[in-house]
């Protein structure tokens, strides 16, 4: 199982810490607008289409942010025709050991949102096991250089994942999305439990849970 570790490149904007890359793109500042880099290299994986039907093949290596933004896939290694899929046209893809779902920013908390219009993105599943841990990346764009924003989601079984990210959001949306675990739900809403305590939270509603089985 993945260990979540906030310290790890994964999850370092838990602790607001993001890193500067370079890239030879040149990006816009709108969501819908960022262009792409194509790296011509694919690895072993599937899509999952929105009929649930699985169909594997090989899936283009990209960067952490355009892995939540598309999908670059052809059958085969030999095939030349590509075809690329937003998160709109899938449940979710594999690549090699990566999984990827497809989710509604309905509320733009991960600012996907162009427009007023809801966005759909792909979130990257990190760990599964009392809760489902996934990861969003997100690009800040100053010229060619950018900063990587890495958002948490949580996902309680049989409910939708949820953003961990602003204080209003954690007190008022999280602590209610908890709220069969009335300690960590007042936690949530006192804001004893920060952006920051992200792994504490997972632990104290998985041993929980475990606890009360």
């Amino acid at each position: 199982m993945y260990k979540i570790n906030i310290k790890t490149i994964a999850f370092s904007r838990l602790v607001s810490v993001s890193f500067m890359i370079y890239v030879v793109c040149a990006f816009e500042p709108s969501f819908s607008q960022v262009k792409i880099c194509s790296s011509g290299l694919f690895l072993n994986g599937y899509v999952v289409t929105l009929e649930k039907d699985t169909i594997h093949g090989v899936i283009e290596i990209l960067d952490e942010v355009a892995y939540c933004r598309e999908v670059r896939f052809k059958k085969s290694t030999t095939e030349s025709a590509v075809t690329t899929y937003k998160p709109r046209d899938l449940l979710a893809y594999k690549i090699k050991d990566d999984t990827y779902e497809s989710y509604k920013d309905v509320h733009c908390i991960l600012k996907s949102c162009n427009n007023n219009q809801l966005n759909e993105v792909f979130i990257k599943l990190i760990e599964e096991d009392v809760l489902k841990i996934f990861m969003y990346a997100a690009n800040i764009n100053s010229s060619y250089l950018y900063t990587i924003d890495y958002i948490p989601l949580v996902q309680k079984k049989e409910f939708n994942p949820k953003p961990f990210k602003t204080r209003r959001q954690i007190r008022k949306v999280v602590s209610t999305y908890f709220a069969d675990y009335p300690e960590l739900a007042q936690k949530l809403r006192d804001y004893t439990y920060k952006y920051e305590n992200f792994e504490d939270v997972v632990a104290d509603y998985s041993n929980w849970y475990k606890a009360n089985q």
